[in-house]
C-alpha cells in the first residue's frame, strides 16, 4: 500500500486511455438514481457498474482517485489471498506471505495501463472474502446458514467481473485442510459429512452464477463461450506468462534512480519481514495433514488456480494468449496470476538445506523488487502519454470548437502507445468520448454526435472485421452497423480527422487511391469533410481547458 501511494504521488500526470468512457457514460449523463436504474437495465456487470457509479459520483474524472482505488483493491485482495493461504496452511507463513507479495507485484495487473476500468481486483477481493468465510465455517463447524452466506461474496464477484467464476472449484484446497485440522487428521464421519456439505455448497453457488448469466442474462464474457480450451492453449498461456514475468528485466539497467530506489527499498523492507519467517517441516504434521501441508498439494493448488483463472478467457475464443500489454494483460492474467504466485512462492520451501532455502527466498524477494522498479519506471511513459493526450485533444477542439447536429467524426490512425502505455485506445468508446466533449444543454450530445475509427490498412492485418465500406449511400464502419439509428453514415455528415504525430488534424478527404485505410470502396473513390458542419464557439462557451477537464483531461 505504501508503494502504491508513493507512486501516485510521483506521477505528475495521468490520462484516461479511452475504453473507460464507455463505462462512465451512464453516471456522466445521469444523476445517481437514474444511473443505478440504467446500470440495472443494462444487465451486464451490475456490480462493476455500481462501483464505477459510486466512484464517479464521488470523485468525478479524478484520475488519481481512480488510480488509488484500483491499487487499494489490488492490495487488499492480495492480503486476503495471503490470509486465506495462512489459514489453510498455518505451518507455512513464509509461503503465504511470499505468495501474497508476488500476487501484488506481478507485472501483468500492476502495469495499470487501464487503471480506470480495471475492476478485476474487486471481483477477486470478493472471492477471497468468500473463501475466508468458508474457512470460518469449517473451523467452527458452523451452521448451514453460515455456509450459504459464505458463498454470497463469490456470487457477487460474478456481477463485477467473471475472472474468478471458476475459482470456486479451488475452494476445497483452502477449506479441507481446516476441516482435517478440526477433525484431528482423522477421515471419520464428521470429516466426510463436512466435505460433502462443502461440495454441495460449491456446486449450488456455481449453479446460481449460471442462473444469473443464462436465466437473468447478466454478465458479458460468458455470452461468447466457444467451447472448452485445448491443452495447447493452456500451455501457450503458461509460456507467455513467463514472457510477462521476465519482461521487466529487459530495461532494468535503464531505469532512473527513483525507480531503482523504490525497487531496492521494497526488496529490503520485504526481505526484513519475510526472510526470517519459518516454514513447514514434515515432522510437524501427521495423518492426512502431512499430505495437505506438503508440496504436492500446494503444487496442485497453484496449477488449479492458474488453469481455473485462464480458462474463462480461453473458452471465449477471442482472447488469444500472447505477450501483449494491451487491455487483455490485466484481464486474462488477473486471476491466473495467483496460481503463478503460489507456484513461485513454493519453490524455496521444496529444498531441505537451509542454504538453498535462504538463497531462493532472497531470489523471490529480489524478483518482486524488480517488478516494483519496473512498475515505478512506467511513470515516465504515463506522463508522456498524458501530455500527448492533452496536446491531441486541445489542438482538436481548437480546430473544431463545436459542430452541428448529427455530425459524424471519422478518425484514422488514432490508437497509439508510448512504450506499453496507450495514449488513446478506446475506438469502441470513441463515440461516447466525443458525445461528452461536445455535449451542450441544447444538444445533449448523446443523440446528435457520432464518432468512429478507421484502422490503417497495415494494422488491420486484412481482418475483415476491421474494414469499413463506402458506397453511394454512405459509409458503414464495423461499429456503425450496430447503431440502430445510424447504420449508414451520410457522406455530408462527415468530419475526417487524422493523427499526425502528437496532433489531430482535420483532413479534406480520404481517397481510394491512397490505399492506406482498411476501407472497401464500392462505386466511390473518395469521401470528404463537410466543413460547414464545424461551428465557432458561442460567446458564453466554456474555455477549452474547462471542456477538456470535464472529460478528465487536465492540460
Amino acid at each position: 500500500m505504501l508503494t502504491g501511494l508513493s507512486l501516485a504521488g510521483l506521477i505528475k500526470n495521468l490520462q484516461f486511455s479511452g475504453p473507460e468512457y464507455e463505462y462512465l457514460r451512464i453516471p456522466f449523463f445521469n444523476d445517481f438514481i437514474d444511473s443505478i436504474i440504467g446500470a440495472i437495465n443494462r444487465k451486464q456487470r451490475i456490480g462493476r457498474e455500481l462501483f464505477w457509479i459510486i466512484v464517479f459520483k464521488t470523485f468525478g474524472f479524478n484520475r488519481i482517485a481512480f488510480f488509488l482505488a484500483v491499487i487499494f483493491l489490488h492490495v487488499i485482495s492480495s492480503i486476503m489471498f495471503g490470509l486465506c493461504l495462512l489459514r489453510a496452511f498455518p505451518q507455512r507463513p513464509f509461503f503465504a506471505a511470499a505468495a501474497a507479495m508476488l500476487a501484488f507485484t506481478m507485472p501483468m495487473p500492476m502495469a495499470m495501463n487501464y487503471y480506470a476500468m480495471n475492476t478485476a481486483p474487486l471481483s477477486l477481493l470478493l472471492f477471497w472474502i468468500s473463501i475466508y468465510s468458508l474457512q470460518t465455517w469449517a473451523k467452527h463447524n458452523a451452521s448451514l446458514l453460515v455456509l450459504a452466506v459464505s458463498c454470497v461474496p463469490y456470487i457477487l464477484s460474478f456481477t463485477v467481473y467473471e475472472n474468478a467464476v471458476l475459482f470456486i472449484f479451488a475452494a476445497p484446497f483452502f477449506v479441507i485442510p481446516i476441516l482435517a485440522e478440526r477433525c484431528a487428521g482423522k477421515l471419520g464421519e464428521q470429516f466426510t459429512t463436512s466435505v460433502v456439505k462443502l461440495g454441495v455448497a460449491v456446486f449450488l453457488a456455481f449453479l446460481v452464477v449460471l442462473g444469473l448469466r443464462y436465466g437473468l442474462q447478466f454478465g458479458d464474457v460468458a455470452s461468447t463461450i466457444k467451447g472448452l480450451p485445448k491443452a495447447d492453449a493452456i500451455a501457450a498461456s503458461l509460456w507467455n506468462t513467463g514472457g510477462y514475468l521476465v519482461a521487466p528485466f529487459h530495461g532494468l539497467f535503464s531505469l532512473d534512480r527513483p525507480a531503482m530506489a523504490f525497487g531496492a527499498a521494497f526488496t529490503a523492507l520485504s526481505g526484513s519481514l519475510l526472510l526470517g519467517l519459518p516454514d513447514y517441516t514434515e515432522d510437524t504434521a501427521f495423518g492426512i495433514n502431512r499430505f495437505l501441508q506438503g508440496g504436492w498439494c500446494l503444487s496442485g493448488l497453484g496449477a488449479a488456480l492458474f488453469v481455473l483463472g485462464i480458462t474463462p478467457y480461453l473458452m471465449a475464443g477471442n482472447y488469444a494468449p500472447s505477450v501483449s500489454w494491451d487491455i487483455g494483460a490485466p484481464r486474462i492474467f488477473s486471476s491466473s496470476g495467483y496460481g503463478i504466485a503460489v507456484l513461485m512462492a513454493l519453490i524455496p520451501t521444496l529444498f531441505k538445506k537451509r542454504f538453498f532455502q535462504t538463497l531462493l527466498r532472497i531470489g523471490v524477494v529480489a524478483l518482486a523488487g524488480v517488478w516494483v522498479a519496473f512498475w515505478v519506471g512506467l511513470r515516465h511513459d504515463w506522463e508522456t502519454a498524458a501530455d500527448i493526450h492533452c496536446d491531441m485533444w486541445k489542438g482538436f477542439v481548437e480546430q473544431v470548437p463545436y459542430v452541428s447536429g448529427n455530425t459524424t467524426f471519422l478518425f484514422t490512425d488514432l490508437r497509439h502507445n508510448v512504450g506499453i502505455v496507450p495514449v488513446f485506445d478506446g475506438s469502441d468508446s470513441l463515440m461516447v468520448f466525443m458525445q461528452m466533449l461536445y455535449t451542450t444543454p441544447e444538444m445533449m450530445g448523446r443523440e446528435h454526435i457520432y464518432a468512429y475509427h478507421s484502422e490503417p490498412l497495415l494494422q488491420s492485418g486484412n481482418n475483415e472485421s476491421y474494414f469499413s465500406t463506402v458506397t453511394d449511400e454512405g459509409l458503414t464502419t464495423p461499429l456503425s452497423k450496430f447503431t440502430p439509428d445510424h447504420p449508414i453514415i451520410p457522406p455530408d455528415s462527415l468530419v475526417l480527422v487524422a493523427r499526425e504525430g502528437r496532433r489531430l488534424v482535420i483532413t479534406d478527404k480520404i481517397t481510394a487511391s491512397s490505399g492506406a485505410h482498411a476501407i472497401h470502396w464500392q462505386g466511390v473513390s473518395e469521401i470528404r469533410t463537410n466543413f460547414s458542419r464545424i461551428l465557432p464557439a458561442p460567446a458564453d462557451a466554456p474555455s477549452i481547458k474547462e471542456r477538456l477537464k470535464q472529460v478528465g483531461s487536465r492540460c
